[in-house]
């Protein structure tokens, strides 16, 4: 999932100032929680329909619906593999605010450094005390680095395509 969080960061374009932020967000947010919500439905419909014709249906959904609302760590089985959509949603939102807060890479590679040091910290206490986060909103403390490195990655290799055609 690093590759993922990579290429992601790679495709992004960054955001200038905060002007651009809300259209942006919801351009996000219709490209991925949209398409998030409408997967996790037609999913729950066809495994309730599985449920019921094992007998178990109804039981299945009190059990589930809130888990399918929270996200992240909460889903399992059939669903798992979609908590990296929240996750990236988290990152990319995370990842903007500092861009546009922050003018200074330097200072940028310091908060996303101290993102990545609280991340570590807060990894060992979440599976301590068996606490889940909704949407898996802490693991965007560790994907920023990867999104971030896919950022950079692609602008350094631009610096360097864009250098050589003009010399």
């Amino acid at each position: 999932m690093s590759l993922f969080f990579i290429a992601s960061g790679y495709l992004d374009k960054g955001l200038r100032d905060w002007s651009e932020f809300k259209p942006w967000l919801i351009k996000r947010f219709k490209q991925l929680l949209i398409l998030y919500t409408s997967f996790i439905i037609l999913i729950t419909i066809y495994k309730i329909f599985v449920e019921l014709i094992k007998g178990n249906g109804f039981e299945w959904i009190s059990k589930n619906v809130l888990n399918l609302v929270l996200g992240g760590n909460y889903v399992s089985g059939w669903f798992s593999i979609f908590w990296f959509v929240t996750c990236l949603f988290a990152t990319q939102i995370l990842f903007a605010i500092i861009h546009i807060s922050l003018k200074s890479n330097s200072a940028r590679f310091l908060l996303i450094g101290i993102f990545y040091l609280f991340a570590r910290v807060e990894a060992r206490l979440v599976s301590s005390y068996d606490i889940y986060i909704p949407w898996n909103i802490d693991v965007a403390l560790f994907t920023i680095v990867y999104y971030a490195f896919g950022y950079y990655l692609r602008i350094f290799i631009y610096t360097i395509f864009y250098n050589k055609l003009i010399s």
